[in-house]
């Protein structure tokens, strides 16, 4: 989920000579018209938040704008109860947004920073026009004395320390570049217009997760941007800066070396006498600056390690000052005023610390965009809200207490309020006749989850542990389950000479304890997750017997995966292993479960591709036999990543991926590769799903459940020689195939099991990233009429990795890049 601007990781931009028309069905003659389902828009159907959240803002109306990294932004007016996402309908096309504007007085004025420019709203966010172009935008901030004055901090690319500043006159519908001067090796997280002189204007430089060398520094200009001189230099490397706006002449400067203050603009500073922060590593992390716009007395210290849940630091400290002496309080450190948990989060709680320490976050680590995460309402200066790489949180109370914005409780689980950031590798839902239908959604590191209402509600169906037999009764959804703790090792501190003295306030865990388990990490489908998180990249559902499912898991899907199966609609505590018989190598990249539906009900044959080889169960998913090498077909340059088998002749197998098509007409034994086109260029298993240029991948294959022997494939194909395959292609038997729709950017497909001659397919060139591209389709349903129909009303961004039908026909959902699983009925 922590993903570069797609904008520059995917370049392969061409128009097929095709086009986008489709050549007609072999049966097209003998459709009759029949009447079908119209779709409905498309609505998020997530547990709630996920993924990077880059900024936010919150303008004089009492707007709260999100920055996300992947899916555009989204836009609260009711203080976060509901969002509404921002994408391409609304003319952002950029789905990177950096940073976050607002016009100092007129609430209809938003701008977003994107790794395109800047986009500008007129009216409060409902549309958006690029006003300017062709850079990585951190910072925008209004001059408080001069409403119309605007300026921007962009940068050559979004991993460069090469600040570029622009100026607004007329409250930012155009922009002038500035000269910059001085700012070499800057990476300018924050911009700060002084409140008085329109024209004197401080940056903050730190690195961020994009641009590691950067300097930790801040700078000031006099002269609207033309050229800078770093400040306060000596006091150590800068973490934030502040000035206060009822006497501009008092500035702030948090540092490795101390929060410092300055009564006269910084000729001189004293130290506040607040202790160095550090996190539980030792790692000196400081203080980002919260000041009471309203009085000059009273400043506000964020910890860099902030933690909301922790009762004894990393917190917030209020400070009062009286002349230049300073006397703090810890304001959230009180276990009587501390929020109270809903339980979404911790424990359910998926997100895993970046460092891998296998220890959990419910605030932000350090880093310079902490600087762009965290907005002070202009009408309310105790009320503070801040994002970080999973949610979104608000205090009211400067600090004392904290809510979340993301979820909220919805019949047995949770339900997004609309703000989602997340990828989605696959989705599944099951169409028993008895019992509750179930709906999963497969997440990159939030891992597996569940519905057993339609999407209304969601809970979590990542283990923490199983067995070959009996499923281990341990996950976080489990409130109160206490079993054996993990130690940890005291943190070590690596003070500067300036530290040595002083001894990082250490804290222990964040409070979990009651909620680990022990686990190993050689069979933890979701490792170092502990059941919170992790990547779930297939499942398959046997829908002839309720309850019966397979999935695949895993903690890094590059190193360890493994398959499970469950007979309860994979509830938390039902999985177990079913990995026997797959390599040790090949327990990874686990992708294409197919279920032969004409095999016996106790013992199903299965099919699936692990690390880009074939395996085939014949006893229910227990055991497994390698019975295709694909990158040994291709001298190890390319794999295979979905399999299919005939609905009428369970001898007829498909299997297919970069290395092209194979078939089997005995049951797996033997395979032919019935069509040998397949990506020249070697590339890692993963990077075959990236639409670069030269690729070329049959993402999905698929059989007919009306027509014995019919086939369709969804092929992504960006190569540049004259071929361009990319598209939608139907066959009989996998020969004389015969394309349906042409695009280069098709991803998969699913073959109605309600109406015949009807399939829906998904077109995205983003793959767990962002991106825009015209050519980037998103859902096409080709309908029984023989007429294909985009059907992507709701979608912020056409980028849908995966489809399935669901219990009534016209029902869909689906996975995108960005809005997660979605559906198209209310």
């Amino acid at each position: 989920m922590k993903n570069i601007p797609s904008s520059y990781r995917v370049i392969a931009l061409f128009i097929l000579a095709t086009g986008n028309a489709f050549l007609t069905p072999v049966s097209a003659a003998a459709i009759t018209p029949v009447a079908y389902p119209v779709s409905q828009p498309w609505q998020s159907i997530t547990p709630g938040a996920g993924g990077w959240f880059e900024a936010v803002g919150i303008g004089p109306t009492g707007l709260i704008v999100v920055a996300s990294d992947l899916s555009g932004a989204y836009l609260s007016s009711d203080n976060g109860t509901s969002w509404t996402p921002v994408g391409a309908p609304q003319g952002v096309l950029s789905t990177h947004i950096s940073s976050v504007g607002f016009h100092k007085t007129d609430g209809k004025i938003v701008l977003l920073g994107t790794d395109d420019g800047i986009y500008r709203s007129i009216n409060q966010g409902k549309n958006f026009t690029l006003v300017q172009t062709d850079r990585y935008i951190t910072s925008i901030q209004f001059a408080p004395s001069n409403s119309a004055t605007l300026y921007a901090m962009g940068h050559t690319a979004y991993n460069t320390a090469s600040p570029i500043i622009y100026f607004s006159s007329n409250s930012g519908a155009n922009w002038v570049q500035k000269s910059g001067n001085g700012l070499a090796n800057a990476r300018i997280q924050k911009l700060i217009v002084h409140p008085k002189r329109a024209n004197e204007l401080y940056a903050v430089s730190s690195p961020d997760r994009f641009t590691e060398l950067a300097l930790r520094t801040v700078y000031r200009s006099t002269d609207s941007g033309q050229t800078w001189s770093a400040i306060g230099t000596t006091l150590g490397d800068a973490f934030d800066f502040a000035i206060s706006t009822t006497n501009p002449n008092d500035i702030y400067l948090s540092t490795t070396t101390g929060v410092y203050y300055s009564a006269d603009a910084g000729n001189s500073w004293s130290n506040t006498g607040q202790p160095l922060e550090f996190d539980y590593f030792g790692n000196n992390v400081g203080y980002s600056l919260w000041l009471d716009p309203r009085n000059g007395n009273v400043i506000r210290l964020i910890s860099n390690a902030l933690s909301v849940w922790e009762n004894t630091r990393w917190g917030i400290w209020n400070g009062t000052k009286k002349a230049s002496t300073f006397s703090w309080k810890f304001l959230n450190g009180n276990k009587t005023s501390i929020w109270s948990k809903s339980g979404w989060e911790m424990p359910d709680y998926w997100h895993f610390n970046v460092i891998k320490d296998n220890d959990l976050w419910s605030g932000f680590y350090y880093s310079g965009e902490s600087l762009r995460t965290i907005a002070v309402d202009p009408r309310n200066a105790s009320r503070m809200v801040f994002v970080n790489a999973q949610w979104i949180f608000n205090t009211s109370d400067g600090g004392v207490k904290f809510s979340q914005y993301f979820t909220k409780a919805s019949g047995t689980g949770w339900r997004s309020r609309g703000l989602e950031n997340v990828n989605v590798y696959d989705v599944a839902a099951s169409r028993w006749k008895t019992g509750k239908n179930v709906i999963f959604g497969g997440y990159a590191d939030m891992g597996c989850w569940r519905s057993l209402d339609n999407g209304l509600s969601w809970e979590s169906c990542n283990p923490v542990q199983y067995a070959s037999g009996n499923p281990v009764l341990a996950t976080p959804s489990m409130q109160g389950n206490q079993q054996g703790l993990i130690t940890r090792p005291e943190p070590s501190p690596s003070p500067t000479s300036q530290e040595e003295n002083i001894k990082p306030p250490y804290h222990g865990w964040l409070n979990l304890n009651l909620h680990r388990v022990q686990f190993e990490a050689d069979v933890a489908s979701s490792g170092g997750w502990r059941g919170t998180g992790g990547n779930a990249t297939a499942f398959a559902i046997d829908h002839a017997r309720e309850g019966m499912v397979w999935a695949a898991m895993g903690d890094n899907i590059d190193a360890h995966m493994t398959l499970l199966r469950s007979t309860k609609s994979g509830k938390f505590d039902s999985w177990q292993y079913a990995s026997n018989g797959i390599a040790p190598d090949d327990l990874k990249h686990i992708y294409g479960i197919t279920v032969d539906p004409n095999s016996p009900l106790s013992q199903r044959t299965l099919f699936l591709t692990a690390n880009g080889e074939v395996y085939r169960s014949t006893d229910d998913g227990l055991n497994w036999l390698k019975v295709l090498s694909c990158r040994d077909r291709t001298d190890n340059q390319n794999y295979c990543i979905t399999t299919a088998v005939d609905y009428f002749n369970s001898k007829l197998v498909y299997a297919a991926g970069s290395a092209g098509l194979f078939v089997s007409q005995d049951g797996g034994d033997t395979w032919e590769w019935a069509d040998n086109t397949h990506m020249t260029k070697p590339e890692s298993l993963i990077g075959t799903f990236y639409a670069y240029l030269d690729r070329y991948l049959i993402g999905r294959i698929a059989t007919d459940p009306f027509t014995p022997n019919r086939v369709y494939i969804a092929v992504l194909d960006t190569r540049s020689n004259s071929e361009n395959r990319g598209g939608i292609w139907m066959s009989d038997q996998g020969y004389n195939w015969q394309r349906l729709y042409a695009n280069p950017y098709m991803r998969s497909l699913a073959v109605s099991p309600h109406l015949k001659n009807e399939l829906a397919a998904t077109s995205s060139m983003a793959y767990t990233s962002g991106g825009y591209d015209p050519q980037s389709l998103g859902v096409l349903r080709l309908n029984p009429n023989g007429k294909w129909e985009q059907l992507n009303k709701g979608l912020s961004y056409n980028n849908v990795s995966t489809i399935a039908y669901s219990t009534q026909s016209g029902r869909f959902v689906l996975g995108s890049m960005g809005q997660g699983v979605m559906r198209n009925w209310r």
